[in-house]
């Protein structure tokens, strides 16, 4: 039996690209980091060959500082979402305050605000960016709000200048999720560089990846104590000297967030990579949109005029009158993106996440097997009563909880995932094998 060989609009054939994201750079960082004998950041005996937790804060620090035009501090954590903790920790949200989030995104963008003992409330979404705005924010921003987490979704930023000022009317912090949005930019400035804190990701999934690992963009030296005291169980690794210092060892509460010298090694390696991986990216998600556009009844997620997605995957969404056909459009979406080695999916998630079982039962802590079906505990909830006397019972109950836009986004939408050895032509295959379903 013959193999179907896939060919492009000229009638060449393609193959799946290799992806080759490490080389040479990362073996001899790795190799000076095993050298040195101690993989702990913050080496207490001997003499380390490189301190590698300097060197790789340092890095962010200068690239991001570069490309926004302002000075920015870096806080190294463990992953995207002990970001997203560290940032709360660090920007010292209330226990008990409200936190809005949108309801398409990583549970980790929101599983830190129930730990840190804040109340997650959900914001609908844009019908074109599927991204959080002003306007939908303002929607269910109250006197008890005291933090937004606006999320780049799939490295497309959310209209920025508008959501900070309503923000900054209200006294609202602003957390930007780039965990999905490295290299993407705003205005010309780097997402995750305009709000109170940019919170990143470093996973294998992500552009450029230390295997895991993340890291925190903050202004202000205070923030930047704050956030590294939260990261590292407040062991005051700066040495601040003056015990009744807030910053002074154990003045305060932390977790252990810390990464090891071998992904600091990965990272310095990394780290020059980035615009040219995202610029292949974007060359392929921009192809995307221009092919997928043209094809009646599908809607490419809209970009603000002056962003420039990342696109760490690229959505769509069909017209109300072909959802119907979704599962047609990805059954040869699925055949095409074989072919080529990309992935496709529906949207991004099953379901919005106030439907999930976690926030639908509020299983945060005490999970199932309530006596007598009492409902689990929620500590944040005793905390907000406490201090919210008035707050209503909708607050905590996500059964109730309804965003219509987003969840036409979930029942509408599909995905495209490629990577950094894809070109634009690989994109035609895809768009054609969509365009073709759709005019049967």
């Amino acid at each position: 039996m013959s193999r179907t060989t896939t060919r492009d609009q000229k009638g060449q054939p393609v193959t799946a690209p290799e992806r080759r994201r490490f080389d040479s750079a990362e073996r001899q960082l790795l190799d000076a980091a095993l050298a040195g004998q101690e993989l702990w950041p913050y080496t207490s005996s001997g003499d380390p060959k490189r301190n590698f937790w300097n060197e790789a804060r340092e890095a962010l620090e200068n690239y991001y500082s570069d490309t926004s035009g302002e000075r920015l501090r870096a806080v190294p954590a463990g992953s995207g979402t002990a970001a997203i903790h560290v940032a709360l920790g660090g920007l010292q949200i209330p226990a008990g305050t409200e936190v809005i989030v949108p309801p398409i995104t990583d549970m980790g963008t929101v599983m830190p605000v129930i730990f840190q003992n804040a109340i997650p409330v959900f914001a609908d979404l844009d019908p074109n960016t599927g991204l959080l705005t002003a306007e939908t924010i303002a929607r269910v921003a109250t006197s008890r709000t005291s933090a937004v987490i606006v999320v780049h979704l799939g490295g497309s930023p959310a209209d920025m200048d508008p959501i900070l000022d309503f923000c900054r009317q209200h006294n609202i912090k602003v957390i930007e999720d780039a965990a999905q949005a490295q290299g993407a930019s705003y205005k010309g400035r780097p997402a995750g560089t305009r709000g109170d804190a940019g919170c990143f990701s470093l996973n294998s999934q992500k552009h450029i990846t230390c295997g895991e690992g993340g890291f925190v963009l903050v202004r202000s030296e205070d923030d930047f104590l704050r956030c590294l005291n939260f990261s590292d169980k407040h062991r005051n690794r700066t040495g601040v000297t003056d015990p009744n210092s807030e910053h002074y060892i154990y003045n305060g509460s932390g977790v252990n967030y810390r990464m090891s010298d071998l992904e600091f090694a990965m990272l310095l390696a990394q780290l020059p990579k980035l615009a040219k991986v995202a610029a292949r990216f974007t060359a392929v998600g921009q192809r995307l949109d221009e092919r997928l556009s043209k094809i009646p009844g599908v809607r490419p997620q809209q970009h603000h005029g002056k962003a420039i997605s990342s696109y760490f995957f690229q959505m769509f969404r069909l017209e109300p009158d072909l959802v119907a056909r979704r599962e047609d459009v990805l059954k040869a979406m699925r055949a095409a993106a074989t072919s080529v080695g990309m992935g496709v999916g529906k949207s991004y998630g099953d379901e919005t996440l106030y439907r999930t079982g976690v926030f639908r039962n509020r299983n945060f802590f005490d999970t199932f097997g309530q006596p007598n079906n009492e409902s689990p505990i929620w500590p944040a909830e005793l905390v907000a009563r406490q201090i919210f006397p008035d707050i209503p019972e909708t607050v905590f109950d996500y059964k109730q909880t309804h965003c219509p836009e987003a969840e036409r986004w979930i029942e509408s939408s599909l995905q495209i995932v490629f990577h950094d050895g894809h070109e634009p032509h690989h994109a035609d295959i895809l768009a054609d094998a969509i365009e073709t379903v759709l005019s049967i």
